[in-house]
């Protein structure tokens, strides 16, 4: 894992996340420095879960950690029982494959975070990384879902951009969301981070990890 040394953090291991949806994409950004990759398809749509046949090249071609998008429809982040079935397939599916992580994210009616089909979901994932991906930026309450969440024991990440925009436009956010976890989770900023901005991100920012579509290529 590439390695940056920077002051004011608890870790000097930055964790840089690519966010690709084709092969050649991957090992790209596998060769300009990303350290790992989610991996989704119609990015057009926020992301979807990719085809098995796609998750088997990448994991073929790469040798960093490859986490995969488990969100069966574009829309809202609230699923019917068969939706949830499909995630849970899904899942099952991208452990036999043999990728590092799963991401996914679900809210009730009411914008709050779905606990019981996300803790369900975490279990069958065990022992993957995963991530409750932005559909927190969509919940009602940003700081009362990270709370909800960092007591889903399974969940290891939360991806945001502190419900702005842009990571840049939630800074405040996101450093309380930080403060917030204890470091029970790791926080994940995403929004518009690009390898031209990364590094003040990475100064204002409480975190060591980002996201970002062109996190790696500007």
């Amino acid at each position: 894992m590439m390695k940056i040394q920077y002051t004011g953090k608890v870790t000097d291991t930055v964790t840089i996340e690519a966010c690709v949806e084709t092969l050649q994409e991957a090992i790209k950004a596998e060769q300009l420095g990303a350290t790992q990759l989610e991996l989704c398809s119609h990015l057009e749509v926020d992301g979807l879960t990719p085809s098995l046949e796609l998750v088997r090249q990448v994991l073929s071609e790469v040798n960093i950690p490859v986490k995969v998008m488990i969100r069966p429809r574009q829309g809202n982040f609230q699923y019917t029982t068969q939706e949830i079935l499909k995630m849970t397939a899904s899942i099952y599916s991208m452990k036999d494959l043999g990728v590092h992580g799963v991401v996914f994210g679900l809210l009730n009616k009411y914008r709050g975070v779905d606990f019981i089909n996300t803790a369900s979901l975490a279990e069958v994932a065990k022992p993957l990384h995963v991530t409750f991906h932005k559909a927190i930026d969509y919940s009602s309450n940003i700081l009362e879902s990270v709370t909800i969440i960092s007591n889903i024991s399974s969940v290891d990440a939360i991806l945001s951009s502190g419900g702005k925009p842009t990571a840049k436009d939630g800074i405040p956010t996101l450093n309380t969301m930080i403060k917030r976890t204890e470091q029970k989770l790791d926080i994940i900023a995403a929004g518009s981070i690009t390898k031209n901005n990364l590094s003040e991100h990475q100064r204002l920012l409480n975190t060591n990890s980002f996201h970002g579509r062109r996190i790696v290529t500007g």
